[in-house]
């Protein structure tokens, strides 16, 4: 964009200048994990998901247990409506729960979007056993008690979803009506 003359770069090309700068040191650092993270979350903050789906697999094999590269290959995967594949992906080589309760949480939610209520609500329970106030997993577990046809379990997850923390207006109100 140009302002008063003056020329300023937009948001987008400065991403890609940082997408081209990251590519650069990962060629010249191609076992830096580090630098492989840093590559995929800018490619899932730039909207490549195609790229990233294409491109980390291999990443992927180089490093199994890496539980930040396997949680941004799903998410992608997620992006681009494969939730199976994204259930395949996080079910390999799963960090401890305790330790990333965040990968749990996004394997809770595939399982919602593949119908695994049963497998969800598991997921959900440890999470929200770890922590009772975080309201979006109190949320889904409310979610998938009622589909497991627990009417008065789910209410009482929805009602802990509405005191809980994190949840935005919407997801509030849903909690709220359910």
């Amino acid at each position: 964009s140009t302002h008063l003359g003056h020329s300023f770069p937009t948001r987008r090309s400065s991403d890609l200048r940082a997408i081209s700068d990251l590519k650069k040191l990962q060629l010249s650092r191609p076992n830096d994990v580090d630098v492989i993270r840093t590559l995929a979350r800018a490619y899932l903050a730039n909207g490549q998901q195609a790229l990233l789906l294409t491109w980390l697999p291999s990443q992927l094999k180089q490093w199994p247990n890496d539980s930040e590269l396997r949680l941004l290959f799903a998410r992608s995967q997620l992006q681009s409506g494969d939730a199976r594949g994204a259930v395949a992906t996080l079910e390999q080589n799963p960090p401890a729960l305790a330790q990333e309760p965040t990968y749990y949480a996004l394997l809770a939610a595939s399982y919602q979007q593949t119908a695994q209520w049963q497998k969800s609500a598991g997921l959900y329970e440890q999470l929200t056993q770890l922590r009772p106030a975080q309201a979006a997993w109190q949320l889904g577990l409310g979610i998938a008690l009622e589909r497991l046809a627990q009417p008065v379990e789910a209410a009482r997850h929805y009602r802990f979803a509405e005191r809980g923390q994190g949840l935005d207006d919407g997801a509030r109100r849903f909690a709220s009506e359910r």
